[in-house]
């Protein structure tokens, strides 16, 4: 029979504590120093720095995404006539 280095339902990664985890560590330096990256961020954009606009922009702001708009439009009148109300609907 096969040996096994874990026991069965046992995990093979140990859990690490919250606290001790690199990446834990880092984002909650990075949130402390956010109001100060910020303003910096924004002195730069100031001296018309244009990768402190890119950051600032990527990383403050949500990009806007092109999603599929769920409507109900009319199925009466001519094909000419549904897309004047396709378009009506729209502006």
């Amino acid at each position: 029979m096969p040996t096994f280095k874990f026991e069965p339902g046992q995990s093979g990664n140990p859990k690490v504590d919250e606290g001790q985890d690199t990446g834990h560590l880092i984002k909650k330096v990075i949130a402390e120093a956010m109001p100060e990256i910020i303003l910096t961020l924004i002195e730069q954009l100031k001296l018309a720095d244009v990768q402190a606009a890119k950051v600032l922009l990527d990383r403050c702001c949500p990009v806007l995404s092109h999603r599929p708009c769920q409507s109900i439009w009319p199925v009466n009148g001519s094909l000419a006539e549904q897309g004047g109300e396709i378009i009506k609907a729209t502006m």
